[in-house]
């Protein structure tokens, strides 16, 4: 008898560890890379103001990490571009003199001579204007990261 209930706790426990099953977990990280020789302001900005709790400043040639996220499920997102967009747009200023708008998928309709439309491969907003790359890709786990880079023909177009 004794030798039963231990085959039926054998079992029980076999069953109950082989049901277990591991959600599929995601690490991803999104940066923003300054080449340029000039500081980088970008502030969100919406119903006529520009937030500046939400500020990032990035100095000449710095990398700087501005979302880390472990996500449930097979997928780097979100990104920073996407947290911009339930703005109206977002602001970036070089040297604090110097000032551009990307427009929010949401405001593309507007035009300006400073602003970057949502479709253009240059706005902050675009997810799609990100560089992705998988640093491990495993059948539990996604690991890798998102980059914006500024380059110095951002800081030419604010400055015409």
């Amino acid at each position: 008898m004794n030798k039963y209930i231990k085959g039926f706790l054998s079992l029980i426990l076999i069953t109950i560890f082989s049901s277990c099953i591991k959600d599929y977990v995601s690490n991803t990280e999104t940066f923003l890379i300054n080449n340029t020789n000039h500081v980088i302001e970008i502030y969100p900005y919406t119903g006529g103001f520009t937030h500046p709790s939400n500020k990032v400043i990035i100095y000449p040639n710095q990398r700087i990490s501005v979302l880390k996220e472990n996500v449930r499920g097979k997928s780097l997102n979100p990104i920073y571009g996407t947290n911009l967009q339930p703005f109206d747009s977002t602001v970036v200023t070089f040297d604090t003199i110097y000032r551009v708008t990307h427009r929010s998928f949401r405001d593309s309709a507007t035009l300006c001579s400073k602003c970057i439309a949502f479709s253009n491969t240059r706005n902050i907003s675009n997810e799609e204007n990100y560089i992705e790359t998988v640093t491990k890709n495993h059948k539990k786990f996604l690991r890798g990261y998102y980059e914006y880079i500024f380059t110095e023909d951002d800081y030419n177009f604010a400055r015409q």
